[in-house]
């Protein structure tokens, strides 16, 4: 039974503001890439969860848990996507840049996701420091109906499918109230996801003391963090979900539209990406959550931003290896060697451009986590009054603009909000 729109139209503007249109995605219409993934999904997991599209809102898929699990899918989080696809696809970025640009885009996630949160000084804070010194700007996440056009006359192919439900299906792939089943965990049992941390966490480089609380965490019964073994398979058996639907959809689609034909290797590829992104997400989502409590932030809390990384390297491992199997399974039961060389390659590129992407994204995790390397506030503020007066001001105006006028439709108040709020006033 879908839920009352109404009612959750109610609460999502609660919680993200007046200004978001809420629409029932329906799943039973004309045939569109949409709705064939949503069918396959109800096939594959037997379970019809009612998905909302959200226009407006903030750069995150959730599910609204005790309203029949309805999961809020936004076109905000669409925007970032493509974006944040542009540092894995493009090749005319230098390492540089896709530094600059993962360490903007990080701070900027940040900042409208602690917004949401209600943690005002500290998303404005993020936001002016995504702001300070921004040199490079691109037309995603500027004008969301714009990105929508454009994702829309794509091409439906590898790239599209991947872009648009790849992070919509894990989210759809975590089934609240149920455990991961005994197939998986036999798949991937303790000892065996205890092995690839073994092999993982010398090319990481903490301390000793650090390397054996990770291993002393994951091992501890009763463990409910980040290393629990249990919800490490979790997020495993959401990407394994998500792969799956999305393989199955994507050759029926471009069979049907016939725009292009279907390369497993493109597939492959799209998946490495989307992996990347949706990790990329989910930790600007936590720092969100702990950088404005920092006084009171635990250790365990401060040590789970710090071995994100380390817990990354071996779901994308693992994935890698099921992603494997699948390429196999596709090919009819065997792989020459031409594609297996074409895997390998795609896997090394992917491992550098994350291990690039790290280095900007590890700037807005410190800021979060170490508020003694933040810096005067006020003084970046100045900063950024003169330079919303520079030859990058105009940009700069649009995602301020936008960054303020959610803030007061949340109605969101802190002393440092409002003075950039007014400062926006002043423009």
């Amino acid at each position: 039974m879908m839920p009352d729109i109404n009612l959750i139209t109610a609460i999502l503007e609660s919680e993200m503001g007046s200004d978001i249109v809420v629409d029932p995605v329906n799943k039973n219409g004309e045939l569109s890439p949409m709705s064939l993934i949503l069918r396959e999904a109800i096939s594959q997991s037997g379970k019809d969860i009612p998905v909302y599209w959200i226009d407006g809102g903030f750069p995150e898929i959730f599910c609204l848990q005790g309203h029949s699990n309805a999961t809020i899918f936004s076109t905000r989080y669409l925007s970032f996507t493509a974006l944040l696809r542009q540092l894995f696809v493009n090749n005319y970025y230098s390492d540089d840049i896709r530094i600059e640009m993962a360490e903007k885009i990080s701070f900027h996630i940040v900042a409208e996701l602690a917004l949401r949160k209600g943690n005002a000084d500290f998303a404005a804070f993020s936001m002016v420091k995504n702001l300070v010194g921004k040199g490079l700007f691109f037309p995603w996440t500027q004008d969301e109906k714009a990105d929508l056009i454009t994702l829309e006359r794509e091409n439906i192919n590898e790239a599209y499918m991947g872009t648009w439900f790849y992070g919509l299906l894990h989210e759809l792939g975590h089934f609240p109230d149920e455990t991961v089943d005994e197939d998986l965990k036999r798949a991937f049992s303790n000892e065996y996801l205890f092995s690839w941390l073994e092999r993982l966490l010398p090319h990481f480089p903490y301390s000793q003391e650090l390397k054996e609380k990770v291993f002393s965490d994951f091992k501890a019964q009763g463990n409910k963090g980040l290393l629990d073994p249990d919800e490490i398979r979790e997020e495993i058996a959401a990407d394994i979900f998500a792969i799956s639907v999305l393989l199955k959809s994507t050759v029926q689609i471009m069979d049907i539209v016939k725009q292009s034909s279907f390369s497993i290797l493109k597939f492959f590829q799209e998946i490495l990406v989307s992996i990347s992104i949706v990790f990329i997400f989910n930790s600007c989502k936590r720092m969100a959550l702990h950088g404005s409590k920092i006084a009171d932030l635990t250790y365990e809390e401060a040590f789970s931003n710090v071995v994100q990384p380390v817990l990354f390297s071996l779901r994308s491992n693992l994935i890698i290896q099921y992603l494997k199997h699948a390429v196999i399974t596709y090919l009819g039961g065997q792989i020459s060697g031409e594609v297996d060389s074409a895997i390998s390659e795609l896997i090394r590129e992917m491992t550098k451009f994350n291990n690039l992407l790290e280095k900007g994204w590890n700037k807005a995790m410190r800021f979060s986590v170490f508020p003694e390397e933040r810096g005067d506030r006020f003084v970046l503020l100045k900063e950024l009054k003169k330079e919303l007066s520079g030859p990058n001001g105009a940009m700069l105006r649009i995602e301020l603009a936008h960054f303020c006028k959610k803030a007061q439709t949340l109605n969101r108040k802190g002393n440092y909000l409002d003075e950039l709020i007014k400062l926006n006033d002043q423009l």
